[in-house]
């Protein structure tokens, strides 16, 4: 039943089908998420505001970032490549995971100690 069952749904909701490339790229454009993948390289506290102000006046997060010259447009179609958003990217360059990591927290001072906490 099984196969059967996948080999219906394959011939009847997935055979034929193709990708409108046009309109997959413009859902990512507009999509706020995408900060997400940029954030590593315009900043934990950019990628943040850039958000907002994306869901507050609706322009693309991409084109905030350009517009804030925080990173050019060429740079951002290599940070949303495919490759680079599925996989380890080499676009990091010498940032590690801990910068990374460190750029999601922050530190609460209280006296003597700190305490890192996560947002």
């Amino acid at each position: 039943m099984m196969t059967n069952a996948i080999k219906l749904r394959t011939d009847r909701c997935i055979a034929g089908n193709t990708v409108n490339r046009e309109h997959f790229e413009q859902t990512v454009r507009e999509s706020v998420e995408v900060v997400t993948a940029l954030s590593p390289h315009i900043g934990y506290e950019n990628a943040v505001r850039i958000a907002q102000k994306a869901l507050d006046e609706n322009p693309s997060v991409m084109d905030l970032i350009e517009q804030e010259n925080l990173l050019g447009a060429e740079r951002i179609q290599a940070i949303m490549h495919a490759s680079n958003l599925t996989g380890p990217s080499s676009l990091l360059g010498d940032i590690t995971i801990e910068e990374i990591d460190r750029s999601h927290t922050h530190v609460i001072d209280d006296g003597d100690e700190q305490e890192r906490g996560r947002h």
